[in-house]
């Protein structure tokens, strides 16, 4: 691990929370529909490169002596992917499983700061939920990583 300074709009973003805040209003994130044929391996091997590249998927947020650092890992610390199998026409839309996935509050302190969650409806289709703390992504975060997960799924492999 490499202890950084927090920078000043973590910092500012940190304060500006309140302890009345949903844990919801501290994430970001969107859904996409996943029209390419893929496995669970595949996936889970394309968000590791993908972890691998970008330090924000490999950060947290941990107190410091002098004020927040930011502890960028050289590996995530658990599965990035969550794989959810739907079947019955009562399930959740994409709308709602986003939110779902950002309601659950995060701990800033135990990365990874970032939520996959793989969602196969079979013929009802197929999408990719992704979401972060906003402390360590923003929507243009947001959209590199989407388009970097496009562009593999496409057959193009990033380094």
């Amino acid at each position: 691990s490499e202890l950084l300074p927090a920078t000043r709009d973590v910092v500012r973003l940190l304060r500006s929370a309140r302890p009345d805040m949903p844990a919801a209003a501290h994430g970001i994130g969107l859904a996409a529909r996943v029209t390419t044929p893929v496995t669970r391996e595949d996936l889970t091997a394309l968000l590791a490169r993908l972890a691998a590249r970008h330090a924000a998927l490999r950060t947290a947020v941990v107190p410091g002596p002098d004020g927040p650092r930011l502890r960028v890992d050289r590996a995530p610390a658990g599965p990035l992917l969550r794989w959810t199998t739907v079947t019955g026409p009562d399930d959740p839309g994409p709308g709602e499983r986003l939110s779902a996935l950002l309601e659950e509050p995060f701990d800033l302190a135990e990365q990874p700061l970032w939520r996959f969650e793989f969602v196969d409806g079979g013929e009802r289709g197929r999408y990719l939920l992704l979401g972060a703390h906003h402390a360590v992504s923003d929507l243009q975060s947001l959209l590199l990583v989407a388009a970097e997960i496009d562009a593999e799924l496409s057959g193009t492999p990033l380094d």
